[in-house]
C-alpha cells in the first residue's frame, strides 16, 4: 500500500541508535517551533522533552551512542534583525546546553558523534565556541569521506551508514540505502525537492517495506526502521509500529498533531 506525502502535517525525526532502548523524536511543527520528546522501545511510551522557538535542522543532528547526549543545529530568524543561529551539546531530551557554538549562517552546522567521549563539530566556515561544559572531546570540520562534501548529507548519510543502512549509491537527485533484517527489508529513497514542490521539505525520504521481496508498505517519512523484532515509522503526524510476523496489525504509539510549543524549564543535576 502507498501511502500520500505528509503535506499538512508536522514533521517528525527520529534519532535512534543500536543499542540504545530509546529514541529521539524532533517534532517540528513549523520553522519557529520544535519540540524533543523520547520514545522508549520497551513500554511504547512517549514522553515530552523541550521545546524551542526556532527551526532545527534535524538531519544534522545526532544521538550520543549511550542516548544520554544530543547535537543539534538551530536557527531563529527576525524580521528586523539578525538571525540567531548555533550548534549544541544537551543532554537527552532537552534543548538546553551543556556546549554551545554560535553561528552566522547555515552553512554546515551541527555535528555526529564520533565515539563515546567524542563529537564532530560540523563545519567549513567556523563557529564560535561561547562556553563549554560537558566533558566531550570536540574535533572541527568536515567528515573524511567523499559522500561527506555536501551541506545537509554530510552528517544524515554517514549516520544512516554507522547505524546499519548500506549505502546502494545515487541516481540523480535520490540516493538510495537499504536495510536487511532476516527476509525483511527496507529500502529508503532520499530525495531532494530540487523543483521547490509546494508543502513539501526540500529533503525527504521515501521508505519502502519487503517481505521476500513483496512490497508490503511504501511511505513517504523520514523513519522507518526495525528494532525488537518490530517495525516501526512515522506517517501523518503519527508513530506505528508493527511485529514483523504480524505486519498488518499495525499499533499507534502517539499522535503527535495535538502537540504545541510551551515553555518548559529544565534544570540540570
Amino acid at each position: 500500500m502507498k501511502q500520500n506525502k505528509n503535506a499538512s502535517f508536522p514533521k517528525i525525526h527520529v534519532l535512534t541508535r543500536p543499542d540504545v532502548n530509546v529514541a529521539l523524536v524532533i517534532l517540528k511543527k513549523s520553522n519557529k517551533a520544535t519540540g524533543f520528546f523520547e520514545l522508549n522501545f520497551s513500554n511504547h511510551i512517549i514522553r515530552e522533552g523541550q521545546w524551542i522557538a526556532a527551526k532545527v535542522y534535524e538531519r544534522r543532528c545526532d544521538l550520543s551512542e549511550d542516548g544520554k547526549h544530543i547535537i543539534y543545529f538551530a536557527a531563529k530568524f527576525y524580521k528586523n534583525k539578525n538571525p540567531r543561529i548555533w550548534t549544541a551539546l544537551s543532554k537527552f531530551p532537552y534543548f538546553k546546553a551543556l556546549d554551545f557554538y554560535d553561528k552566522g549562517n547555515t552553512y554546515n552546522g551541527g555535528g555526529i558523534f564520533l565515539s563515546k567521549n567524542e563529537y564532530l563539530l560540523n563545519e567549513t566556515y567556523a563557529q564560535t565556541e561561547l562556553y563549554k561544559k560537558s566533558s566531550f572531546k570536540v574535533t572541527r570540520g568536515k567528515l573524511n569521506n567523499v559522500l561527506l562534501d555536501d551541506e545537509t548529507e554530510g552528517i544524515y548519510y554517514p549516520r544512516l551508514i554507522r547505524d546499519g543502512w548500506k549505502d546502494e549509491g545515487a541516481v540523480d537527485d535520490t540516493r538510495f540505502f537499504k536495510k536487511v533484517y532476516k527476509n525483511y527489508e527496507i529500502e529508503k529513497a532520499c530525495c531532494i525537492n530540487a523543483s521547490g514542490v509546494e508543502n513539501r521539505s526540500i529533503f525527504y525520504d521515501i521508505n519502502t517495506f519487503k517481505i521476500n521481496g513483496e512490497i508490503k508498505l511504501e511511505i513517504e517519512s523520514d523513519w522507518m526502521d526495525f528494532k525488537n523484532e518490530k517495525l516501526y515509522w512515522t506517517d501523518k503526524g503519527k508513530i506505528f509500529y508493527a511485529h514483523l510476523k504480524t505486519i498488518e496489525d499495525v499499533k499507534l504509539i502517539a499522535d503527535l498533531n495535538d502537540y504545541q510549543y510551551k515553555p518548559i524549564i529544565v534544570k540540570y543535576d
